[in-house]
């Protein structure tokens, strides 16, 4: 099912979509755990290191387990709807996706050229600083998988959900749910605990980048979503 028959279909089903995205949160929660000696933080990145870094400074470190718990359990639920019709090639599915996200990453590439900064990425500068291979590896996939969930999946469902009360038609509401979840994707990055500094340069591409992956996340799914963001990240680190 290599980019055949069945494929494009194939990658929006739960089963599919899901299992990839836990997949590279298992392989990222393991390389964080295998990388860092003693205390994890500085390995974490993106929206996963605010949370737990949130949660620390609230006194409940206790509870730094929490994000990636909830994340995990719901990818797994998630996973398993539908499981009856779940298609049966995932392995040769799953190949064909991570070749279709870094297809579909270099898009980003070109427009973030097109807006003057070649290494805007999801991760904060500080987040960057151990410019190792498995520390951008580990970075990327944690943005990719972390955001995605977060403002792809779980705030646009929300949004649209929310917005039907407001009598609007479905195309209306599904226009702003992406529009606000790309701009709330932008201003999250300037946002305690990080509070990177305004540039309205990276905000707009921050913002047509969100716009991006909510067009990827509805037409293509959640897994080919998360595999852009995270080879997007990874390429314009490496760049």
């Amino acid at each position: 099912m290599f980019f055949g028959s069945g494929y494009f279909q194939a990658t929006l089903h739960p089963w599919i979509a899901g299992s990839f995205v836990l997949a590279l949160l298992f392989g990222y929660e393991l390389g964080v755990r295998l990388s860092s000696a003693g205390d994890d933080l500085p390995w974490r990145t993106g929206l996963d290191a605010g949370l737990r870094l949130l949660l620390r400074q609230r006194g409940s470190s206790s509870l730094e387990w929490l994000p990636s718990a909830v994340l995990g359990v719901s990818l797994l639920c998630y996973s398993c709807r539908r499981w009856k019709e779940r298609p049966r090639q995932s392995i040769e599915t799953w190949s064909a996706m991570m070749v279709e996200s870094i297809l579909l990453a270099l898009p980003l590439l070109f427009l973030a050229r097109l807006c003057g900064a070649e290494a805007i990425t999801s991760i904060a500068p500080e987040d960057s600083a151990r410019n190792t291979s498995r520390a951008l590896l580990l970075a990327s996939i944690g943005a990719g998988v972390y955001e995605e969930v977060m403002f792809r999946w779980f705030l646009i469902s929300c949004l649209m959900v929310l917005l039907r009360g407001f009598g609007l038609e479905w195309g209306c509401r599904l226009s702003l749910a992406w529009g606000l979840s790309a701009f709330l994707f932008a201003l999250a990055h300037h946002l305690p605990p990080f509070q990177e500094p305004y540039h309205k340069t990276v905000f707009l591409f921050r913002f047509l980048a969100g716009a991006y992956f909510a067009l990827l996340y509805w037409f293509r799914g959640l897994g080919i979503a998360a595999g852009v963001h995270a080879c997007y990240d990874m390429m314009a680190m490496m760049n």
